[in-house]
């Protein structure tokens, strides 16, 4: 955690808790989060109970419940410290292949590469996806996104993938100087669109 987030954290609960120990208070607290040792507060309504379960849950998400992080994310799923945890674990699920723990997560992320991972996981688990939302992971990638290889393909062999789309992003892509991703969609276009293509990249 920056130390610059630490201070604040300490001010906050200067201001909750009084003047005193509460700053030494606090770092203690976090170290031990962090370090994965006991740490305990008096009441679960202290204002950075949350920055303490975060610190636990992120320290090894391999041995954290899965209980305990659904519980965290779904507490408030806009907040900055759930919204963070959420793309993390998926993250993390994803690539361990443990795709009914990616579901389980699943949630409104605003983060391109986490939604490509749970719309992944549900074609692995074999569940019902929708053209219309791959459609809509697909527009929106306005940038190279590894994680979104297995939603693509599957629009792709579903017949929902358009040289238009293709097109667009292309030019998207062009506009927005994404030349890694420009250079991915390049070779696809190059047949129908020859020359203008490779100019317009150059």
């Amino acid at each position: 955690m920056r130390q610059s987030l630490r201070k604040w954290l300490a001010c906050c609960a200067i201001a909750s808790v009084g003047v005193g120990a509460a700053e030494a208070d606090f770092e203690s607290l976090l170290r031990a989060a962090e370090a994965g040792r006991p740490w305990h507060l008096a009441t679960t309504d202290h204002p950075l109970v949350a920055y303490l379960q975060h610190a636990a849950l992120d320290r090894d998400l391999a041995k954290a419940p899965i209980e305990a992080l659904q519980a965290f994310v779904d507490r408030h799923p806009d907040a900055r410290l759930e919204r963070s945890l959420r793309q993390k674990a998926i993250e993390h699920y994803s690539k361990a292949g443990a795709h009914a723990k990616v579901v389980q997560l699943a949630g409104e992320t605003g983060d391109q590469a986490t939604d490509c991972r749970i719309f992944a996981s549900r074609l692995a688990l074999k569940q019902e996806v929708e053209v219309a939302d791959a459609t809509a992971l697909y527009r929106r990638a306005n940038r190279l996104v590894p994680a979104c290889s297995a939603a693509f393909d599957w629009l792709e062999a579903k017949g929902g993938l358009s040289e238009a789309m293709v097109l667009e992003r292309f030019q998207t892509a062009l506009d927005d100087r994404q030349l890694d991703l420009a250079r991915s969609l390049r070779s696809r276009l190059t047949r129908s669109h020859g020359t203008w293509v490779e100019r317009s990249y150059a």
